[in-house]
C-alpha cells in the first residue's frame, strides 16, 4: 500500500470517527435531558459506545461540544449510580487526555467535585477510574481552582492512612498520589498565588514522607510507581517554588541520592538520610552597582547568520559562548534528541495495564522499566536542583554525589554513568554531571594534586582527587557502545577539560583524555565525531599550554594495544570495559611529513585535504565546522610548534573550505584565516618569514576575494577582519599590488550597504593606519580617518560601537604619526574627529565612552601651540576637557568609561600647550579638584588609579596653579584610605592603588618650591610616618625603571635644600621630613 492510500485511509477513519462521535452525542444530548429510569437505561449502551472509539486519533473538533458533554455528566447523573459514573470517569479521562480538551471555569469546578464524590464510593474500581480523571482535570488546571484542592489533599490523606497491602489498594495509592503530582503541575509561564503555598507544603510534606519510609521500593511495580511519581511531584515543586525547599533540600537531595541508583546490579538500596553541606570559604557573586562594575571582559569577534531560530524548550545543558574558553562551531546541532533530559517531562507518568501485569514471563521486565524510571525521575530531580539553586549552595554537596577515588561508595553519581543498564539511563545521569561540572565550574580552578596525608587532606586537594576519578571513569564510558552514551560522555570530558588546571594536577591526565578520545575522532557516527572534536579542541584552549598538551596533540606513541585508555578499576568493574574493535578506527594515510601533529594530520583530510595522493572523502558538514574550529583553537597556543611549517597544507584546506557552497563553511574558513593572521603576528618577522610570507599571497589571489564578492554580509565583514590580522611585518613584505587590493576592498567595504560591513571595513582600517608604510602615505591617512567619522554616524549600537573602537586606534596612529613629526591630518579633519568625539562621550553606551575617551585623551595631544591659534579648535578643545572631567566625575557612569576618562585626561594633561592656549575657561580648577576627589572616594579602585596617573601627567609646577598644595592634602588622605576596602573584589588593585599614590607624591616633591614649603606643613606633618612607610614598601617591590618619580624627588629635594635660599623653621621641617621620606638608600 502506497503512503498517499495510507493517508487517504487515515483520513476516513478519523472522518467516520468523528462523525460517529458526533451522533452519539446528539442522542446522549437527548438522553441525558430525561429523568425516568427508562431513559436512564438506554444512557449506558451509548455511553460504552462513546468508549470504544479509538480517541487515539483526532476525533472531536468541536472543543465546546465536548466539554459541554462533560458538563452534562456532572449535573445530569448521579455519582450513586456506579454502573453510569464509571463509564463517565473513563470517557472524561480519554477526552482530556487523549484529545486534550480544554476544562475550566464552571465545568472544571463541577467535575472535580463530582470525582471527590465520586472517589468516596465503595467501588473500589470506581475509585480508581474517578481518581484518573481527576487526575487529568487537575493537571495543569490547579492554579484554577486552589478552593477544591485542600478536598483533595483532604482525601489523598485517608487513602494513604488506610491499611490495606492488597493490589487493588496499591493501584489506588498509586492514583492518588498521581492527583496530588498532578496539582503540583503548574503550566511554566503561569505565576502560583500565595493561596497555594499551603497546598505546596502538605504535598511537599507527603512526597518526602512516603520517599524517606519505603520498605517496599524495588518489590513490585506500583512501589516503584509511587515513587517515581512522589519524585516527579518534588520536581514539579523545584521549579514552581525553588526558595521554599531550602530548608528540606539537604534531605531531598538525600532522597536523589538514594533513588538515583534504584535497581541497578550490585548497588543495595539504602533509605535516605539528610545530607549535610561541607562548610566551605567560597566566592560570592558580587552584585555591583554601576559605579563599582570593572565592565565586561573584551570578547572576540563572532559572527552569526540572522537566521531567525526556532525557540526550543529544552533541559538538556547547552555549551555556553565565551572568549577564552573553545566555543563548538556546531553548538546548535540537537545531539540526541530522543535521549537525555529533554524527555523527563514524559516519563512514564500514565498509567496502563501493561505496568501492572502480573504475567510471570513480564513481570521481571516490567519491574526492570519500573526502576529505571525511579532512577530517571530522580536525576530529573537533580537537574532541576542544579538549574534552579545557587550554584555556590549546589557545590557544597558536591563531596555526595562524585567519589574521590575508585574505592568509594557506590552511592554517587558517576556509578549511574557506568552501570546503568538502559543507555537512557546513562544519557540522563551523564546529563546531569554536565549540568554539575558547567554549574561548578568557578570553584574547580582551585583544585590542585597533592600527596594526601594522614592527618589533613586541604579543600583542593580532596578536588584534585574528584577530578582525577572523574577524568578516569568519563574515559571508562568512552567504551559504550550507544552513540548517545558517547556524545554526552564526550560533552562531559569537554566541558571538564575546559575547567581543570591542568598545570595544577599530577601529569598524565590530559594523555589520557586524548589517548581516548582518538579513536573517536573516526568513529562511524559524525556525531561522536564532532564531540571528540570538541573535546580536543577544549584542551587545546586550556590555559596556560602544557608540554603535555603538545606531545598529546602532536604525536601520541601507540600502545601495543591499539584501544581506549584503561583506567585503573577495582575487580568489580571490570566487567563494564569493553575495547573498541579495530574497525571503528579510520586508518590515516601517510603523509610525507612525519613531523605533521596526527590532530592536524585528521582536521586537514576532514577538510579535503590529500596527502601522498591518498583519497580524502569529505566528511558532514558538521564535522567540516568543528575541523575548522579546532584548527582555530591550535592556532592560539600551539601555532608556531605544530602549524607553522604545515602552512601549504592549511591553505589548500582554506581554498577548499572558500570555495564551498555552504556559508557556513566559509564564515569559519575566513575566521580561522582571522586566527592565524593574530598567530602569525605574535610568532614574529624571524621565525616564520618564509612560510608566513606565501600564506597571505596566495589566499589574496583568489580565494579571499571571494569573501568580499559573497551576498552574505556576515562574509563580507569577517572578510574585513581577516585584512585587519595581517601584522605590520608581514605587510611590509606584501607585493605592492597586493597591498592595493586590500586598501581597495577595504574602502570599497566601508561604502556598503549592510552597516556591520561599514563597521568591519572602518575596523580595519584604522588597523592599517598602524603599518609604517601607511603612516607616510598622507592621503591615505586622509581618506581612513574620513571613511571611519563617516560610519560614526551610524545609529546601529553594534555599528557605533565597532567604530568607536576604529576613532580610538585611529587616534593611536594618529599621535605616533605626530611624534614622528610627520604631516598627519589637515586641521579640518581633526575638528571633526575633536566633535565627534565629544558628542560620542554622551553616548548610552558606555563601551562607547570608553572608545572615544581614549581618543580624545590621544587627539588632546595632538593640540600644539600652532593649531590652538584656531579659536575654533581652541574651543572644542576645552569642550573635550569639560566632557572628560563630567564623565569622569559623575558616580552614575559606568566604571570602565570613568577610568578611561581618567586616562585620557593623563594623556591630555602631558601637553603643555593645553595650559598656554586653553586657559579662559579656568578649566584647571575643575580638572584637579575632580581627580582629587576621584583618587579619595571613588569606589573603584582602578578609577582611583588613572586618577592618581592623571594628577602625576603635568610637567610644571605651574600648570597645578593653586591646586598644587590640596592636591598633597588629597594624595595623602587617599593613602591612609588604600588600606580600607569595602568590596573584596578590589582587594587585588590595592598594591598598585598604593604605588601609583606614592608615585604622584614623588612626581610633585619634584616640582616643589620654597613658597610651597610652609603651607605643606599641616598636611605633611601627620601623615610622614604613614607615607615614609608606604615609600619604603613601594621602593621595594618595584624594579628601578619605574621608581624614577621617587628617585627624581630625592634629587630635587636635595637641590632645593642646597640653592642658597633662606628657610625659616618651618620650612626646614617640611624639608627635613620630605628627606626622610623620599630617601632611596
Amino acid at each position: 500500500m502506497s503512503s498517499s492510500q495510507i493517508i487517504q485511509l487515515t483520513g476516513v477513519v478519523c472522518g467516520n470517527t468523528a462523525e460517529i462521535f458526533e451522533s452519539l452525542c446528539l442522542k446522549l444530548d437527548k438522553l441525558l435531558c430525561g429523568t425516568n429510569q427508562a431513559k436512564s437505561e438506554a444512557v449506558f449502551p451509548t455511553l460504552d459506545q462513546l468508549n470504544c472509539l479509538n480517541f487515539s486519533v483526532p476525533t472531536i473538533f468541536n472543543e465546546v461540544k465536548a466539554c459541554r458533554l462533560i458538563h452534562q455528566f456532572c449535573t445530569s447523573l448521579d455519582h450513586t449510580d456506579e454502573r453510569l459514573t464509571q463509564l463517565c470517569m473513563q470517557l472524561i479521562t480519554k477526552l482530556i487526555v487523549l484529545q486534550h480538551i480544554p476544562v475550566d471555569g464552571t465545568t472544571l469546578n463541577l467535575s472535580v467535585r463530582w470525582c471527590l464524590q465520586a472517589a468516596t464510593s465503595p467501588n473500589k474500581a470506581l475509585v480508581l477510574d474517578a481518581l484518573l480523571a481527576l487526575e487529568a482535570l487537575v493537571r495543569k488546571n490547579g492554579h484554577n481552582i486552589p478552593w477544591l484542592l485542600d478536598l483533595i489533599v483532604q482525601h489523598a490523606k485517608e487513602v494513604i492512612e488506610c491499611d490495606g497491602s492488597t493490589q487493588p489498594q496499591e493501584l489506588l495509592l498509586v492514583a492518588v498520589y498521581k492527583c496530588l503530582e498532578a496539582s503540583t503541575d503548574i503550566p511554566s509561564d503561569i505565576e502560583p498565588s500565595e493561596s497555594l503555598d499551603q497546598h505546596f507544603a502538605d504535598c511537599q510534606t507527603i512526597f518526602i514522607s512516603h520517599l524517606c519510609n519505603n520498605p517496599a521500593i524495588n518489590s513490585s511495580v506500583a512501589a516503584n510507581k509511587l515513587a517515581e511519581t512522589c519524585l516527579q511531584g518534588l520536581n514539579n515543586l523545584v521549579h514552581i517554588q525553588a526558595a521554599s525547599l531550602q530548608q528540606e533540600l539537604g534531605l531531598i537531595l538525600g532522597i536523589v541520592r538514594s533513588y538515583m541508583v534504584c535497581g541497578i546490579k550490585g548497588i543495595e538500596f539504602s533509605q535516605p538520610v539528610k545530607l549535610t553541606p561541607t562548610v566551605l570559604n567560597l566566592p560570592q557573586k558580587n552584585q555591583k552597582s554601576a559605579e563599582t562594575t570593572g565592565g565586561a571582559k573584551p570578547r572576540r569577534r563572532k559572527y552569526r547568520f540572522t537566521k531567525k531560530k526556532e525557540k526550543k524548550v529544552d533541559n538538556e545543558v547547552r555549551f555556553v559562548v565565551s572568549s577564552d574558553r573553545y566555543n563548538p562551531a556546531t553548538i546548535r546541532l540537537d545531539y540526541n534528541s530522543d535521549l537525555g533530559m529533554a524527555n523527563f517531562s514524559g516519563m512514564g507518568l500514565t498509567t496502563s495495564d501493561s505496568d501492572f501485569s502480573d504475567a510471570n514471563d513480564a513481570r521481571r521486565v516490567n519491574l526492570g522499566h519500573s526502576c529505571s524510571c525511579v532512577r530517571q525521575a530522580a536525576l530529573a530531580l537533580f537537574c532541576s536542583i542544579i538549574k534552579h539553586e545557587d550554584a555556590a549552595t549546589v557545590f557544597t554537596y558536591w563531596s555526595s554525589f562524585m567519589p574521590e577515588s575508585a574505592t568509594a561508595d557506590k552511592h554517587n553519581l558517576l556509578s549511574c554513568c557506568l552501570l546503568d543498564p538502559t543507555s537512557k539511563g546513562k544519557v540522563c545521569a551523564l546529563n546531569v554531571l554536565l549540568g554539575l561540572i558547567t554549574r561548578s565550574k568557578t570553584y574547580l580552578a582551585s583544585a590542585e594534586s597533592k600527596e594526601k596525608t594522614a592527618s589533613f587532606t586541604s579543600f583542593s586537594a580532596m578536588l584534585g582527587l574528584t577530578l582525577i576519578e572523574l577524568n578516569a571513569k568519563l574515559c571508562l564510558s568512552l567504551s559504550d557502545r550507544s552513540v548517545g552514551v558517547l556524545t554526552h560522555a564526550l560533552k562531559c570530558l569537554a566541558v571538564l577539560a575546559q575547567n581543570t588546571p591542568y598545570h595544577r594536577m599530577a601529569p598524565g591526565l590530559i594523555t589520557k583524555i586524548v589517548r581516548n578520545v582518538k579513536p573517536l575522532v573516526s568513529f562511524r557516527d559524525h556525531r561522536v565525531q564532532v564531540t571528540a572534536l570538541v573535546v580536543l579542541g577544549s584542551l587545546l584552549m586550556n590555559e596556560p599550554p602544557l608540554p603535555e598538551t603538545q606531545r598529546a596533540i602532536f604525536k601520541l606513541e601507540k600502545e601495543p594495544e591499539a584501544r581506549p585508555e584503561r583506567p585503573s578499576l577495582p575487580a568489580e568493574d571490570e566487567e563494564y570495559f569493553a575495547q573498541f574493535s579495530s574497525d571503528e578506527e579510520e586508518p590515516e594515510a601517510g603523509t610525507s611529513d612525519d613531523s605533521m601533529s596526527w590532530l592536524l594530520h585528521k582536521c586537514l583530510r576532514n577538510l579535503g585535504v590529500m596527502f601522498d595522493n591518498a583519497p580524502a572523502k569529505l566528511p558532514v558538514l558538521p564535522v567540516q565546522l568543528e575541523a575548522l574550529q579546532v584548527l582555530s583553537a591550535m592556532s592560539r597556543n600551539y601555532f608556531e610548534t605544530m602549524m607553522l611549517m604545515h602552512l601549504n597544507y592549511i591553505v589548500r584546506a582554506l581554498e577548499m573550505s572558500l570555495a564551498c557552497q555552504n556559508e557556513e563553511v566559509a564564515l569559519h574558513a575566513a575566521r580561522l584565516i582571522e586566527f592565524l593572521g593574530d598567530a602569525m603576528g605574535k610568532v614574529g618577522e624571524a621565525a616564520g618569514t618564509s612560510q608566513c610570507l606565501t600564506f597571505w599571497p596566495t589566499l589574496l589571489n583568489c580565494s579571499e576575494k571571494r569573501l568580499f564578492q559573497s551576498e552574505n554580509p556576515v562574509l563580507r565583514a569577517v572578510g574585513c577582519d581577516c585584512l585587519a590580522s595581517i601584522s605590520p611585518w608581514i605587510w611590509k613584505h606584501l607585493p605592492r599590488n597586493k597591498q592595493v587590493l586590500c586598501i581597495m576592498l577595504l574602502f570599497d567595504c566601508s561604502k556598503d550597504e549592510q552597516g556591520a560591513v561599514r563597521s568591519a571595513a572602518a575596523r580595519a582600517l584604522s588597523v592599517c593606519t598602524l603599518h609604517q608604510s601607511l603612516q607616510e602615505d598622507e592621503g591615505f591617512i586622509v581618506d581612513a580617518t574620513l571613511a571611519i567619522l563617516e560610519n560614526f554616524q551610524d545609529t546601529h549600537p553594534i555599528g557605533r560601537l565597532k567604530t568607536s573602537w576604529s576613532l580610538g586606534c585611529l587616534s593611536d596612529s594618529l599621535v605616533l604619526i605626530h611624534s614622528a613629526g610627520q604631516g598627519g591630518i589637515p586641521d579640518a579633519i581633526l575638528l571633526r574627529l575633536l566633535r565627534a568625539s565629544v558628542e560620542g562621550l554622551s553616548d548610552r553606551n558606555y563601551k562607547v565612552q570608553s572608545n572615544v575617551g581614549r581618543t580624545l585623551g590621544n587627539l588632546l595631544q595632538l593640540l600644539d601651540e600652532k593649531r590652538l591659534e584656531d579659536p575654533q579648535i581652541q574651543k572644542v578643545g576645552g569642550q573635550a576637557i569639560e566632557a572628560l572631567v563630567q564623565t569622569c566625575g559623575t558616580s552614575g557612569t559606568q566604571s570602565k568609561a570613568r577610568w578611561n576618562a581618567c586616562y585620557a585626561l593623563a594623556n591630555a594633561l602631558q601637553n603643555p600647550a593645553l595650559f598656554e592656549r586653553v586657559g579662559a575657561t579656568n578649566w584647571q580648577g575643575t580638572v584637579f579638584s575632580t581627580l582629587g576627589g576621584l583618587v579619595v572616594g571613588c569606589k573603584n579602585f582602578k578609577v582611583r588609579i588613572n586618577a592618581a596617573l592623571a594628577l602625576s601627567a603635568p610637567r610644571k609646577r605651574e600648570h597645578y596653579g593653586t591646586s598644587f598644595i590640596p592636591l598633597w592634602a588629597a594624595l595623602l588622605q587617599a593613602l591612609d584610605q588604600s588600606q580600607t576596602i569595602e568590596d573584596l573584589a578590589e582587594y587585588k588593585h590595592r598594591d598598585q592603588l598604593v604605588e601609583q599614590i606614592c608615585l604622584c607624591l614623588g612626581h610633585l616633591a619634584t616640582l616643589l618650591q620654597k613658597v610651597d614649603l610652609s603651607p605643606l606643613e599641616d598636611r605633611l606633618a601627620p601623615a610622614a610616618d604613614m607615607l615614609q612607610m608606604q615609600v619604603r614598601r613601594v621602593l621595594d617591590r618595584l624594579v628601578p625603571e619605574k621608581s624614577g618619580d621617587l628617585v627624581a624627588a630625592t634629587s630635587a629635594i636635595s637641590v632645593l635644600e642646597s640653592n642658597g635660599n633662606i628657610y625659616s623653621a618651618a620650612e626646614q621641617r617640611v624639608l627635613a621630613c620630605l628627606k626622610t621620606v623620599f630617601v632611596t638608600q
